[in-house]
């Protein structure tokens, strides 16, 4: 075992633009033992773009464990507007050591109540090194969008988003990463 690691952070600010979110920041994160368990937590109360009057607050829980070439993780995600449709996510993966790279799957749901917008996600990659800072990727996902649902498909820096409600985008992706 490699100990406990703990983290807390606090961050404000401001902003004059009516543009640009402003507010108060709260996060945490624990470790034991590098490569057992973590958590995670943060809290954000941010003024809204339009009208700046209204704030919103997002809060959210995680955490991930091994079970020697088994990761399982899982996160929860609430977003809810002073004025406006709470939205709920939760998210599971899983991750196997698999052909000397790690195979990795995950479910998320989103929900926004007031809407009654829901989206399920599927996705699967594959990540295979071929040096100590350099992957190959591989990675195909689907997000399921309800008669209302307008949820995008996101994978890293890369979205699909649905041209109308209740459409449900899929996508595959190849890559190579490599860390400087």
């Amino acid at each position: 075992m490699n100990g406990l690691v703990m983290r807390a952070s606090y961050a404000m600010g401001e902003s004059a633009s009516p543009n640009q979110s402003a507010g108060n920041n709260i996060g945490f994160s624990a470790r034991l033992d590098k490569d057992l368990f973590g958590a995670y937590g943060f809290y954000h109360r941010m003024n809204d773009q339009a009208p700046a009057t209204t704030k919103t607050t997002q809060a959210g829980i995680g955490g991930v464990a091994k079970f020697g070439g088994l990761r399982v993780s899982y996160g929860y995600h609430v977003t809810n507007p002073d004025a406006g449709a709470k939205a709920v996510g939760q998210n599971i993966g899983l991750a196997a050591n698999v052909g000397g790279g790690w195979l990795m799957a995950q479910a998320m749901k989103v929900q926004q109540d007031a809407l009654k917008a829901e989206g399920k996600s599927f996705a699967l990659s594959y990540v295979y090194p071929l040096s100590k800072r350099t992957d190959l990727t591989a990675s195909a996902g689907v997000m399921r969008n309800n008669s209302v649902g307008v949820y995008a498909l996101r994978a890293s820096d890369f979205q699909v988003s649905p041209t109308v409600a209740g459409n449900s985008p899929k996508g595959v992706g190849m890559g190579i990463a490599h860390w400087f």
